[in-house]
Parts: structure tokens; sequence; C-alpha cells
């Protein structure tokens, strides 16, 4: 195919074969393979979310067995590019509704002023999602209602749900990754 394309859109007589290198496509299913565990044989799901979380880590994290300097000022995407339609303001009613009366002081809590980039923000979205479904399942139901809501699931609308969208396996099975209330992302 490749050979064809050559030489009928470009007039090539011959193809030197080898000058032609495919290594940096075989490290890439490497390191595809590595992220879902070595299998041989992963799901067109399992593979989807291997090189999303691929392609994040390559955007974020430089190698630490890069043979070059690194070069790049800057990235050519940020979280705050990927569409959305903004966040889901129903779900901050919805959970007051659903929150018993006796915890109700609790989500009185102010909000930090600290500034936080996207990327940052997603973080945190992260790591509070963890906690909250830890609290909700092992330690107190109704400290659970206030972190994590039946609401709470990873909203593609929502941008600081970014991230979380990127390491899910489908838009249907979220692989028990649970996306925080908005009053526990605040504090």
């Amino acid at each position: 195919m490749l050979w064809d394309d050559f030489r009928e859109n470009y007039g090539f007589r011959y193809l030197l074969t080898d000058r032609l290198n495919q290594d940096c496509l075989e490290n890439l299913f490497s390191v595809i393979r590595g992220k879902g565990g070595h299998r041989f044989n992963s799901s067109p799901q399992e593979f989807r979310a291997a090189l999303r979380q691929t392609m994040v880590d390559a955007a974020l994290i430089q190698s630490k067995s890069q043979n070059c300097r690194g070069d790049i000022d800057a990235f050519l995407f940020s979280l705050d590019q990927v569409p959305s339609l903004g966040a889901n303001a129903a779900v901050d009613s919805r959970l007051r509704r659903d929150v018993p009366k006796s915890l109700r002081p609790l989500m009185s809590v102010p909000p930090e002023s600290i500034d936080l980039t996207l990327e940052e923000e997603n973080v945190v979205t992260y790591i509070a999602g963890y906690i909250a479904k830890k609290i909700f399942f092992l330690l107190c139901y109704e400290c659970g209602l206030i972190l994590h809501t039946a609401y709470c699931i990873v909203d593609p609308n929502n941008p600081l749900h970014t991230f979380l969208q990127l390491k899910q396996f489908n838009a249907c099975a979220h692989g028990g990754l649970t996306a925080p209330s908005p009053r526990l992302f605040s504090t």
C-alpha cells in the first residue's frame, strides 16, 4: 500500500526499504501492552483505555530514558481545549436534597482561594473521587452521601471530569471510577 501510494502519487521508481523504521510503532504497542497488564488478547475497550492513558502520559511526562534533550516549550493542547458544554449545575441542588439534615452543617465549608490550573483541578477531582468512594463503601454511609451520590457519575460535559473520561474503559463502564460531589471538590 505504501509503495503503491509512492509510485502512483509521487512518481517513485524504487524504495530503499532499509530506511523505513517501525521501531517507534513497536515501542508504542509495547507501552500499550504494558499498560494493559501484558495481556496477549486485550479487548478493544481495554486497548482504547490503554492508548488514551499512554497519550496522556506522553503529553504530560517526558520519558526518563530519552536520548535527546527536551525541546517542547509549551504543550500543543491543554485540557480546556477539550470540547465541553460546561458543568452540570443541577447536581449540587440534588445533592443538598439527598443529604440527611444532621450532616448539612458539614456542607457549609467555605471554599479555599487557591488558583489551580485545569489540569491540577482534574487531578484533584480524580483523587477526591477515590477518597469519596473509599469513605462511601468502607467507613460511613451517611458521610458518603455528602461526598458521593448516585448523581455524581463521570459527566462528559464537565471539564473537571476530562481526566476521569480518559481513564475509563468506555462510556458505559467506568472501571470503578467515581466523580466526587461538587461540595467535596470545593473543599
